[in-house]
């Protein structure tokens, strides 16, 4: 039987060069994360609802909950959640009762409003078309009454496609900085903390995702990092439809966040992006993004000297 008041989906997309991203928004909850990944023409978006697509699978929720930009416990999320927060012991499960979205050419800010928890949660999604670097930040605002006690807020919650199957990480320690890593993703969760109080040789804020048999110049690769010096954490996922949640923000220390009344916590940003060329298509976005953000002397890059550093063997004054 046809439900005749069944809604229609609606989509939201931002373009780059190469990638693209899709975004399901459903009434009154956080957008459902539908793309991310190469380049889609424009105008392409699924033919129908995903919780319409799908079945809901035994043994679970009557409702399906995919994948949001902001996973939330109060919805039946049973993965981490974007934010653990509570007062006094209550108003722990979030859940958006209200919802809307702001455009601005390749920008994207939802806001979600938890009128039972007093919660305002304003996500920013910016694809910039040159670089395909998508920047994301999240703003957590205490509309309720009490101290809101914050033990994690995610930066952002990126999908990852189930054909991702590596990770590849940076540790190190001085004079052996970034020691490449690589290991498998499984069902368990993959996480990577630092509470050094700033960004450390054994802990750096980001990663790689590969699908199979991607490398340094071919097949698709995922990459993201925390654009913050302090502590920190990110994890890797599997959820329920074989996807995974790619989740970073900063590491926080019990009581170290409380908002009172109508404070505000800003997440730092997070970089990402992808390419079908490797790796090293993921830094060269990477690169174009921060070469385009830097307050260059006189507007413009111009070509850098090249210099040998022996340990301070010698000294040099470019000019």
């Amino acid at each position: 039987m046809i439900e005749e008041n069944r809604r229609e989906p609606s989509f939201v997309a931002l373009h780059g060069r190469a990638t693209s991203l899709v975004l399901e928004t459903p009434p009154d909850e956080a957008p459902l994360w539908r793309y991310w990944g190469p380049r889609l023409p424009e105008g392409a978006v699924p033919p129908s609802g995903l919780r319409e697509a799908r079945p809901t699978p035994s043994f679970s929720l009557d409702s399906d909950q995919p994948l949001s930009v902001f996973p939330a416990f109060g919805v039946g999320w049973f993965y981490q959640p974007a934010l653990l927060a509570h007062r006094d012991g209550a108003d722990f499960a979030h859940q958006p009762t209200a919802s809307r979205i702001e455009r601005n050419a390749n920008t994207l800010r939802i806001v979600l409003d938890d009128a039972i928890a007093g919660l305002e949660i304003a996500v920013s999604l910016t694809l910039d078309p040159q670089s395909d670097v998508l920047t994301v930040s999240t703003v957590l605002t205490n509309r309720g009454e009490g101290v809101l006690d914050v033990q994690w807020l995610a930066a952002a919650t990126l999908p990852l496609p189930g054909e991702a199957v590596r990770v590849r990480y940076y540790s190190g320690r001085h004079n052996r900085e970034f020691e490449i890593n690589e290991e498998a993703l499984s069902r368990a969760i993959w996480r990577r903390e630092n509470r050094r109080g700033l960004t450390s040789h054994d802990a750096f804020p980001g990663a790689l995702a590969l699908t199979a048999g991607a490398g340094e110049d071919h097949d698709l690769v995922y990459g993201a990092q925390l654009a913050w010096s302090g502590n920190h954490a990110q994890t890797i996922e599997r959820v329920d439809d074989g996807r995974r949640q790619w989740q970073l923000g900063e590491w926080l220390a019990p009581g170290e966040v409380r908002l009172a009344p109508d404070e505000t916590l800003h997440s730092p940003e997070v970089l990402a992006t992808c390419s079908l060329s490797g790796a090293n298509g993921v830094a060269r976005n990477f690169h174009r993004a921060i070469r385009a953000r830097m307050n260059w002397p006189g507007g413009a890059m111009k070509p850098r000297p090249v210099h040998l550093n022996t340990w301070e063997a010698f000294y040099f004054n470019h000019r």
